[in-house]
């Protein structure tokens, strides 16, 4: 199956927050100096709507590789 493109649902909220925990150790990608929860990333998931502020899975062969979507900023431990 080629890559698709598509919205995320919240069945891809675990995955994501893999993705996105694997890259804090680098801070290439984000502020946050320690891991989150898929439970602390409930409500910013529910806060992104396809209208509003979408987030995109991209996948090849049933499995979420990539994931972007539009953001706005929050504190940090790094940032304030």
């Amino acid at each position: 199956m080629p890559a698709m493109h598509r919205g995320a649902t919240r069945s891809d909220l675990p995955q994501i927050v893999e993705i996105y925990n694997s890259t804090i150790a680098s801070r290439m990608v984000t502020a946050d100096t320690d891991p989150v929860s898929v439970e602390s990333r409930v409500r910013w998931f529910e806060e992104h709507t396809p209208d509003l502020r979408p987030l995109w899975v991209v996948e090849d062969a049933d499995m979420a590789f990539c994931v972007n979507g539009v953001e706005q900023s929050r504190p940090t431990k790094c940032c304030g």
